[in-house]
């Protein structure tokens, strides 16, 4: 019954998710470049994703960096993602969202984003903007999305009084937050996920999800339900 029910939202111009799931990729920030030991800690590609402003880096948690270097944990898989911001200069990060129908624009969807956020001990922790975006464009390194045409959608920004208010010096695991695409996007446009600085120093992040909202597929439900009943109705009266 419910394949049935879904495959009547095109006749009503309702979006089919099939495969709703999206995902990110590379969500640890690893690099595949950046090698192992003391010599090779820091990289400046990030496997999948853009970098809008070099020196925007993939840093290794090695034990001498920790010791040395005031490097915290690093909760996912080897490497931080280490937006450093310089001056006024914005540093940031973005990928296009792959795997489904809400990949691209709908109006009115809620992404539920979570991710871990630190800082080193001596370098100052600022804020990170995590901001949802869309637009049919080409991403490139050094280039800001939305100087690329894309469209701002919605935000939340991470500020450092997260960490003293949960009473801890690094690894905030930020709790789950919602993104809504609103209304101002076109149909069936790229949906990106943007990580940008608020102000100059170094802004380690990590562990990084999204997912659309149960409710959206609740509502979906709903819709092909009603859709179902005026085709039995119509049927019914034939």
């Amino acid at each position: 019954m419910t394949k049935k029910l879904l495959s009547l939202l095109p006749f009503l111009g309702l979006p089919l998710f099939a495969g709703a799931q999206i995902s990110i990729l590379n969500p640890s920030f690893e690099s595949s470049t950046a090698g192992t030991g003391s010599a090779a800690l820091f990289d400046t590609i990030i496997d999948d994703w853009f970098m809008e402003n070099h020196p925007t880096t993939v840093t290794a948690e090695a034990a001498q960096r920790r010791n040395t270097n005031n490097m915290p944990v690093v909760p996912d898989g080897s490497q931080w993602a280490n937006l450093v911001q310089t001056g006024s200069t914005t540093a940031g990060i973005y990928q296009a969202l792959s795997g489904g129908a809400l990949a691209t624009f709908q109006p009115d969807i809620d992404y539920t984003v979570s991710l871990t956020v630190s800082q080193r001990s001596n370098q100052p922790f600022v804020g990170v903007t995590i901001a949802l975006y869309a637009g049919n464009v080409t991403g490139a390194n050094d280039t800001n999305l939305g100087t690329l045409g894309a469209t701002l959608l919605d935000s939340v920004t991470i500020s450092q009084s997260v960490f003293s208010a949960a009473g801890i010096a690094e690894n905030y695991v930020v709790p789950a937050f919602t993104l809504n695409s609103g209304s101002t996007g076109a149909p069936g446009e790229q949906l990106w996920l943007r990580i940008s600085t608020t102000g100059e120093g170094h802004h380690m992040i990590d562990d990084l999800s999204i997912i659309p909202e149960p409710s959206t597929y609740a509502a979906l439900f709903g819709l092909a339900a009603l859709a179902f009943a005026a085709y039995r109705r119509r049927r019914v009266n034939a």
